[in-house]
């Protein structure tokens, strides 16, 4: 009886999410299903494919939203009927209220989410996080072993990312929290993933995403030889997704449709034939308040959420500017699945190959 009406709980929240799908694609403004909320820019690492964790962190620790603002800007997504609230950065362990923020739109009655590089998390942070009553964490992990300090750039990085992992899974049972990890594939470590996912499986984590590093933010130049995927070995990298989508169905949280698209990425950046719905279904905000679509499209000129309500914002003129940009791709473009796996309502099939990830993003669990 209970997975009939769970069934019936996707189905219908499929319906809302395909209208608003639909609208969006042919040119209107829709109300955000989705937030990714950038609490903080400030970053302890300085990973060579991200031009963050470099400027200086006071300055930019003045320019973010308060927990005030925050306890006043979300009540304004839950009303337009927003469900998710990602909070990111940066890194967002060092925003300063980020478990009053988590508890708070909890509260609200959001499904609310953590992207870490968990290089932070100490046994009482990790106990912290449990009891904020946070859904899902995603946990940023590369490589399990030295490859993955090499990349990120710091020396004991992994070690770091060990360490939290094992304290999350300690407190794991106060509020059954999804614990996943998310893998950047690069040229560094594209045909190294099996270890990735042997990670997952001996730490008993309930699942592992992929997502392609983007060229346009890579730090160090020097660096863009080894992060770049040779192209002769982009089929090899198709086979092993293939490979671990039938090996590991229930584990990858991501579509096959967007999996199956990460080699391709690599030779067609603008992805011709799928739409981003950045701006629209899935919204940023970002730590001064303001909204966009991406880390590279922004509606600054609309105002920020710091003194404009969400209605005036996405209903000026500027905000549409914006949304007419991320439909021509007028951007450095990317492959990132917050903003491209809604184009599975468009592939019947995915939808029928979906239905367990849909289930699974109801309570984000």
């Amino acid at each position: 009886m209970r997975k009939i009406i769970n069934l019936v709980k996707v189905i219908s929240e499929l319906w809302v999410v395909f209208f608003r799908v639909v609208l969006f694609k042919f040119g209107f403004v829709v109300k955000p299903y989705k937030i990714c909320w950038l609490v903080t820019w400030r970053c302890n690492l300085a990973c060579n494919y991200c031009e963050l964790g470099q400027a200086n962190k006071q300055e930019l620790k003045d320019r973010e939203l308060s927990i005030e603002d925050i306890r006043r800007i979300a009540p304004q997504f839950r009303k337009m009927g927003t469900k998710f609230i990602t909070f990111a950065g940066g890194e967002p362990l060092m925003y300063d209220d980020i478990f009053k923020a988590i508890r708070y739109c909890k509260d609200l009655g959001f499904v609310v989410g953590l992207v870490t590089n968990a290089n932070l998390i100490t046994e009482e942070k990790a106990r912290e996080l449990a009891l904020s009553g946070v859904d899902h964490i995603h946990i940023s992990l590369d490589f399990p072993g030295e490859l993955h300090n090499e990349i990120r750039n710091n020396p004991d990085c992994f070690q770091k990312v060990d360490s939290g992992i094992q304290f999350l899974k300690k407190y794991k049972s106060i509020s059954n929290y999804h614990l996943g990890i998310v893998a950047v594939v690069s040229g560094m470590n594209y045909d190294k993933l099996d270890e990735v996912f042997n990670y997952a499986k001996k730490n008993t984590l309930d699942s592992v995403a992929l997502q392609p590093f983007f060229i346009n933010q890579i730090r160090n130049q020097d660096m863009a030889g080894k992060l770049t995927i040779p192209k002769d070995k982009l089929g090899c990298l198709n086979a092993d997704i293939d490979r671990f989508i039938n090996k590991y169905p229930g584990w990858i949280r991501m579509s096959s449709f967007f999996s199956r698209n990460i080699a391709r990425y690599f030779l067609d950046p603008k992805m011709k034939g799928t739409t981003c719905f950045g701006g629209g279904l899935t919204t940023n905000i970002f730590p001064d308040g303001t909204l966009g679509s991406c880390y590279y499209l922004k509606a600054e000129g609309a105002g920020s959420l710091r003194d404009k309500s969400l209605g005036e914002i996405i209903h000026s003129s500027e905000y549409r500017s914006l949304l007419k940009r991320v439909r021509r791709r007028d951007c450095p473009t990317c492959w990132c699945a917050v903003v491209h796996e809604y184009n599975i309502f468009f592939r019947p099939l995915e939808i029928l190959r979906s239905l367990r990830l849909l289930r699974v993003a109801q309570d984000g669990r």
